[in-house]
């Protein structure tokens, strides 16, 4: 939004000269009128309450609210004619006939409070003003009582508990949390503190602490604490801070009437306000008064000249950077600022007479003048009246750039087409003809002239002259024939600016070096175009350019460049150094940068032209500086020169994003984090700085963190766009500088802008689960296959196994069996055949046929436990019961069977165990039969769930176990256990029989057994 601002100068009062008032006019979104309230909220912004909606302005923009039937988290109306903000930050809006609103800025929304017959609300619709107390509660002045919000719960005051006057216009809680309010015909009130009454003060004129009048428009209770009151037709009166302490409530009146000089007297008072130096404001119709405490005078300010015109100033405010903002609610809306003297603009001589445009400041320690060379000739400035007039050098009124004296007294002055030299005895000579001479400078030797076709010696005796200028093709030559400033320094070191960079003159080779601006190198000038050169000390050259201030150390040869914004974005014209503060005349202005924190401020807004011309700067004996520009002459004192030093208030105003679905804004004044969707990465933030004093002259610096590597400039533009932020969190920073070169602090807003769901960590944990489950999946199905594949192959091989064990046990049955047999069979042939002969072959044949009796039963077990058809429990029981049968019959032992049981025929053993179960078994006989001369040979099997054991015992000798045994038979099957994975334990003793248990033997139930 664009404000015409038109300064009124008035001339009928002499406090209103002192200040500066703008009026401004309807051409933008702002009204310029029927504006009923002026407030500033705590982030600086100031808020406007018209008959035509709300308005939030920050001094660049203008953001308005209004009713809208269609949106419940509108305002209740638009005649909006009360603004308070409460202790936790929301505002509220009384309005006409509307009821009250309260704005949450975090969420752009207003909550809506109207009255309803016969209900817990508001006592009316029309709400006049709004205080807080010292509790939280909120008080509403309205137009049919008194009403208290606290607790969500609203309670009303009115004819029953007040006096009969319901229509009140104004409240407010003092520091001692007394509620105070004022209205039409009633007096003021006071709320007791039982809070449970009215007290009534009314005007008795027989009583001269009583109030002036009974209507009452205004009330504020000040810094100190003193309550004051304005009232219609009757002035002001005031109840002071130390008597409201002690509850005397006595009303000052005496010192605020018609007989005090520039008094409000008689005057209606419509509103009160305090600025930041302690001085109390009343609005009136026409005229603002302003009570100063500390001397106790009134003085005042007339906003109109005509008379005629009814202005009652209904809205007034003193925001925090000192501006006054008043309404005359059916004419305009002013903005009044102190004017500001420390700048004396001196364009007009006392006979009006114009300088024109100054390009030359010269002290004549000679004639102990100082002389201004400008468009009009030679000035002189007078220190002690400071005032300037046209000095006696006749002949010479064309446009004087330079002015110098050597050291016999003759005095040069370059204009804008020669040089001219006027002797001791005033004789005059041009030196140089058709050239513009820029900049004139003595080495005590030499007049050296910079003009616009090269450099000049001048020999000050024979007036010879040397010319130096630029030689194409030769590096050692003058970079460029136009000099634009010219200076010697303290080792008699001539340096020369020119469009094209910085020149030094080596006097022995009278030769030339050069520095320029190279691109990409930070040790080089800034800019090439360079207006002003001046030394700070012998190490350091100052050299200022169209792109700043640069800083030529002449140790090391190198350039450094002054990072601070408002220097580098201004183009150095003149300088001058007063002690640790360096003055700089600018294409906008003046600035002052502080050499010890360089810290730089700005003063743009105090001239009739802000251009300064190059070389026109000038500190005089009396501690004034003189600035040429080009209307004239600035005159000030820097030791006066003491800037506003209160840091001004920057805030947030809102967010645009711009989203591929819907746009939308909001509010950011009170927000410091604001959470964004991946799709909202596209977003406009605004900002301003709450210094309404000039506000085209604030500036702005902004840097987005962990996007921005630095602080970047945005000159007078208030507002930031990013675009396709990443996802992640940032930390938007601002910061701002004032017309006056404070800088405000720094606020910053951190902004999360969320992935997509796809790009979150549970995502990626989601989608890590659903891959490991998926691989686990697969790894399952493709073990799970492999393992039956596996199954199948064993199973196969198993088959295969199975088919070579009974192939095998067939073969060794028809082969070995029947040979084994036969070899039998013949052995008792031939011994039938010796009939008793040959006794030791007998014996011989007796031992064959026993060998192979003995093989052929080991040869039946072998058969037998290669037949896969015979692997169940049930087949070995039988097998081992036959096996004992034949072994213990005729021996005089008695077997027990072994119970067997056709369950037992699904449960198989492996054939190694099998095998190795028999071999022991048959072990455990034989040594039986053999040594332990038993009656009772038994066999048990016991089974329990997965456990399968077998136990042999005999009631025989018996032996010692295992000290004294240490056999052959006995070692062997304790190695067939182990092989077969199973186990065994042998307990024997003397005349105590002996025990085998076989134990933990493997088994697998088999399903497919028929």
């Amino acid at each position: 939004m664009k404000l015409l601002l038109t300064i009124i100068l008035l001339a009928s009062s002499l406090f209103a000269e002192e200040y500066k008032i703008e009026k401004f006019d309807a051409s933008g979104e702002l009204p310029s009128n029927l504006v009923f309230k002026i407030y500033q909220d705590s982030r600086g912004f100031l808020w406007f309450g018209t008959m035509y909606g709300l308005y939030r302005y920050d001094g660049v923009s203008c953001i308005s609210y209004r009713y809208n039937p269609f949106d419940s988290a509108s305002i209740g109306n638009d005649d909006v004619i009360s603004i308070f903000e409460d202790s936790k930050g929301y505002l509220w809006f009384g309005t006409y006939l509307g009821g009250v609103s309260r704005y949450d800025a975090a969420a752009s929304a207003f909550t809506r409070f109207t009255h309803k017959e016969n209900t817990n609300s508001i006592c009316d619709n029309t709400v006049w003003a709004i205080c807080e107390d010292k509790n939280g509660a909120i008080w509403f002045a309205t137009q049919n009582g008194i009403c208290k919000y606290e607790n969500n719960l609203f309670t009303a005051y009115n004819n029953s508990s007040a006096p009969k006057v319901n229509t009140f216009y104004c409240i407010v809680a003092d520091n001692e949390n007394n509620l105070w309010a004022g209205g039409l015909r009633g007096g003021l009130l006071k709320f007791n503190s039982e809070r449970t009454k009215f007290d009534t003060y009314k005007r008795n004129d027989a009583s001269a602490d009583s109030i002036n009048g009974n209507v009452i428009r205004g009330l504020y209770c000040d810094k100190k604490g003193n309550l004051w009151i304005g009232m219609i037709q009757r002035g002001i009166c005031m109840i002071k801070s130390e008597d409201i302490k002690q509850n005397i409530f006595r009303f000052n009146k005496q010192m605020f009437d018609s007989t005090n000089e520039n008094a409000a007297g008689n005057s209606s008072i419509y509103q009160i306000c305090e600025n930041r130096k302690g001085e109390i404001l009343f609005s009136s119709s026409g005229k603002i008064y302003s009570y100063k405490p500390d001397n106790k005078k009134f003085a005042q300010i007339t906003l109109s000249q005509n008379t005629n015109t009814k202005g009652e100033n209904l809205a007034m405010v003193s925001d925090y950077s000192g501006c006054l903002w008043v309404s005359s609610y059916e004419n305009c809306l002013f903005k009044i600022t102190k004017k500001d003297e420390r700048f004396l603009n001196l364009s007009v001589t006392n006979n009006g007479s114009e300088f024109g445009n100054v390009r030359a400041l010269y002290y004549d320690s000679l004639a102990k003048k100082i002389f201004a060379g400008s468009s009009s000739g030679i000035l002189e400035y007078d220190e002690h009246s400071r005032k300037i007039n046209k000095a006696d050098f006749a002949g010479i009124d064309t446009q004087v750039n330079s002015i110098c004296r050597d050291e016999k007294g003759n005095l040069y002055i370059g204009t804008e087409n020669s040089l001219i030299k006027i002797s001791s005895f005033g004789i005059e000579k041009k030196l140089i003809e058709n050239t513009f001479v820029v900049k004139i400078i003595t080495d005590g030797n030499s007049i050296i002239a910079g003009t616009s076709n090269g450099i000049y010696f001048i020999n000050t005796a024979s007036d010879d002259t040397i010319a130096y200028r630029n030689i194409p093709g030769d590096k050692n030559s003058l970079s460029e024939n136009m000099v634009l400033s010219l200076y010697n320094d303290s080792e008699n070191n001539v340096w020369a600016g020119t469009y094209t960079g910085l020149n030094k003159f080596n006097r022995d080779s009278k030769t030339f070096s050069h520095y320029t601006k190279e691109l990409n190198d930070t040790a080089s000038l800034s800019n090439n175009y360079v207006y002003s050169i001046l030394q700070k000390d012998k190490d350091n050259l100052y050299i200022g350019t169209a792109g700043g201030l640069n800083i030529l150390n002449l140790k090391s040869d190198k350039v450094y460049v002054a990072k601070e914004n408002s220097i580098s974005a201004s183009v150095i014209n003149s300088m001058v150094l007063i002690g640790e503060k360096l003055w700089m005349g600018t294409n906008r202005g003046l600035l002052q940068l502080d050499l010890k924190n360089f810290h730089a401020k700005n003063y743009t807004d105090y001239f009739e032209s802000g251009v300064f011309n190059p070389g026109a700067l000038l500190k005089t004996n009396s501690g004034d500086v003189l600035a040429g520009n080009k209307s004239g002459l600035v005159v000030f004192n820097p030791a006066n020169i003491n800037s506003d030093t209160i840091k001004p208030l920057i805030s947030f105003g809102s967010i645009k994003i711009y989203d591929a679905k819907k746009n939308e804004s909001l509010d950011l004044s009170r927000l410091d984090k604001l959470n964004l969707d991946y799709s909202q990465n596209n977003f406009e933030i605004d900002f301003a700085l709450m210094d309404f004093n000039n506000p085209a002259g604030n500036q702005y610096e902004y840097k987005l963190e962990g996007a921005d590597k630095e602080w970047i400039l945005s000159g007078n533009k208030s507002s930031v766009f990013y675009s396709s932020l990443n996802p992640g969190k940032y930390e938007l920073k601002i910061r701002g500088v004032n017309y006056d070169g404070v800088r405000s602090n720094d606020k910053s807003l951190m902004l999360t802008i969320s992935p997509p769901f796809w790009r979150t960590f549970w995502f990626y944990l989601i989608a890590a689960c659903a891959i490991f489950v998926l691989a686990f999946t697969l790894y399952s199905y493709r073990l799970k296959k492999n393992i039956r594949l596996a199954l199948e192959l064993e199973r196969a091989k198993e088959e295969e196994r199975e088919k070579w064990r009974e192939q095998a046990s067939i073969d060794y049955h028809d082969e070995l069996g029947h040979k084994l047999t036969r070899i039998s069979m013949y052995s008792r042939r031939a011994l039938k055949k010796m009939n008793g002969h040959a006794d030791e072959l007998g014996s011989d044949i007796n031992n064959i046929i026993e060998t192979s009796n003995s093989l052929r039963m080991s040869a039946r077990d072998l058969i037998w436990s290669l037949n896969p058809s015979e692997d169940s429990l049930y087949d070995f029981i039988t097998r081992i019961n036959l096996f004992a049968d034949e072994l213990f019959d005729n021996s005089g032992m008695a077997y027990h069977k072994c119970k067997n049981i056709s369950e037992w025929k699904n449960i198989e053993m492996k054939m190694e165990v099998k095998r190795q179960l028999l071999f022991i078994l048959k072990e455990g006989m034989n040594n039986a039969l053999k040594y332990s001369g038993a009656n009772n040979v038994r066999l048990e099997l016991f089974k329990q769930n997965d456990s399968l054991s077998l136990i042999l015992t005999d009631d025989g000798t018996g032996f010692e176990y295992p000290s004294e045994y240490s056999g052959y038979g006995l070692l062997n099957m304790k190695k067939r256990s182990t092989k077969a994975g199973f186990g065994l334990q042998i307990e024997s003793s003397f005349n105590k029989g002996t025990k085998i248990e076989v134990n933990n033997i493997p088994f697998f139930i088999s399903v497919n057994k028929n």
